[in-house]
């Protein structure tokens, strides 16, 4: 069993903009599986709110609906097309619309069944773990950027399932994995290694947004989701 927990705020900016938060974050279970999503919508696309949302929601039901298939499937690439593609199906039948280049958003997901991972991961942000006597905490999946750290991979970008990483494996090593979106993410990744900073327990309590407001200084959107083995 895993014990999980996410939060998304709104930062000082959009506050002040009176705009919607771009970051969501969200979590879906079922008898057997566990599965943590974050998603971050571009500032820059009208959309992006609800591309962030509905890109979290999806991916994580999916991922968690198709477990056996990606897991064990012999063409990665085919597995990340159909993972986006389900991503734009939702948009079109929630919203109506085919502009999906609008409602870009990064895509972070984790799913664990019994003792296996299935981890995603398309733009920046960055996909963290614990080994299992939670001795160290690692990057497990670092951010990707474009050209400069200001660009990135959007799920309504053309062809963009080709970036989607996929990963796969056991957990009998791995004792937490953790999410966050672009920003936050940076508080949390040691400038001089591979290591992560974060505080499991506060991440874990009732308090976490707390924790995060003392961490990082709220001026933009942010999202994590965390998730720790029993």
């Amino acid at each position: 069993m895993w014990k999980i927990n996410k939060s998304f705020l709104q930062g000082q900016l959009h506050n002040a903009q009176r705009r919607r938060c771009e970051d969501y974050a969200t979590s879906y279970q079922t008898a057997d599986i566990t599965a943590i999503a974050v998603a971050d919508g571009a500032g820059s696309l009208s959309d992006s709110a609800d591309g962030a949302m509905t890109a979290a929601k999806t991916a994580s039901r999916y991922i968690a609906d198709n477990f056996e298939k990606i897991y064990s499937s012999q063409n990665p690439e085919k597995e990340k097309f159909f993972i986006i593609e389900a991503i734009k199906y939702e948009i079109e039948k929630s919203y109506g619309r085919e502009d999906f280049e609008n409602f870009g958003s990064t895509l972070l997901c984790v799913a664990v069944k019994d003792n296996r991972y299935i981890a995603v991961h398309l733009g920046d942000g960055v996909i963290g773990s614990a080994n299992a006597d939670k001795t160290a905490k690692t990057v497990f999946s670092a951010p990707m950027n474009g050209l400069t750290k200001n660009q990135t991979y959007l799920t309504g970008m053309k062809n963009v399932f080709r970036y989607l990483r996929v990963y796969t494996g056991l957990t009998d090593d791995i004792s937490e994995f953790v999410i966050f979106t672009d920003g936050i993410a940076d508080v949390f990744v040691s400038e001089n290694d591979n290591s992560m900073l974060y505080d499991t327990d506060k991440l874990l309590s009732n308090k976490c947004n707390d924790y995060m407001n003392e961490k990082y200084d709220g001026y933009d959107d942010y999202s994590f989701a965390i998730m720790v083995k029993l």
